[in-house]
């Protein structure tokens, strides 16, 4: 049994390949600073590209909605509540609660990378 998991730890080892990609040194700094302890360039670089598709897939997702919001008002099936609130506010109230949760988020890192390099120090 211990052979087989080894034989399929090599075979992932073999599929895996790496690439090496030349950034300058102020980007390599700024990446080193990104991660945590331990975590390795692919693991940074990972992170953001997660972010970057998930922040695609909401660009796209709010062009949907401006598409059938248009439609609904162009159709007349507009409803009473549309008007005390334009379409536009809830939105706004979510790109609101999204940016203070990414600042907290950012505030969340920088707080633990410098707990973890105070832990160091001592």
């Amino acid at each position: 049994m211990s052979t087989v998991t080894a034989v399929s730890s090599a075979e992932r080892r073999k599929r895996l390949k790496l690439k090496r990609i030349v950034v300058s040194e102020h980007t390599y700094l700024a990446l080193k600073r990104l991660g945590y302890a331990g975590d390795s360039f692919n693991d940074v670089i990972s992170k953001l590209l997660r972010i970057y598709w998930s922040y695609q897939e909401k660009q796209q997702e709010q062009l949907q909605q401006q598409k059938q919001q248009e439609s609904d008002a162009n159709s007349g099936s507009s409803t009473d509540i549309g008007f005390l609130f334009p379409p536009s506010f809830s939105e706004i109230l979510d790109e609101q609660k999204k940016q203070q949760q990414a600042a907290d988020l950012v505030r969340l890192m920088k707080e633990r990378k410098s707990s973890k390099n105070n832990q160091t120090i001592k």
